[in-house]
């Protein structure tokens, strides 16, 4: 981020999109150290919308939840992950924010599994 922001400044704006992750916005057991960093980007990303909104520079954190990753696989090798998203699905999430209205933004988006419950729910 610190790279980009003077041309993202000398050029009047853009969108900053922080991959986080659902682990940002809630505790999950035994795996305190990466919902910490998550928790800090999450907050990195709110702190830095209101700082970068007179540049016209929109933050925002799409925190996903149950990818199939390398670290997914390694952290929880036990878990059935048929029903987990891929990297294309979040892509697509991450596009959705790239192309929204100059007018509009969104700080933080959740994408979960179908099958998951609501966050907060």
């Amino acid at each position: 981020i610190q790279a980009l922001l003077p041309a993202m400044k000398a050029q009047g704006g853009g969108r900053i999109i922080n991959i986080g992750s659902v682990a940002g916005l809630k505790p999950i057991a035994n795996q305190s150290a990466y919902v910490a960093s998550k928790h800090a980007l999450t907050g990195l990303s709110e702190t830095l919308a209101i700082e970068l909104k007179p540049h016209r520079i929109a933050v925002h954190c799409l925190c996903p939840g149950g990818v199939v990753t390398r670290l997914a696989e390694q952290a929880m090798p036990e878990r059935d992950k048929s029903d987990w998203m891929t990297a294309e699905d979040i892509a697509h999430a991450a596009l959705f924010l790239a192309t929204m209205s100059p007018r509009a933004t969104t700080d933080t988006l959740v994408v979960r599994r179908f099958a998951s419950a609501p966050i907060g729910g």
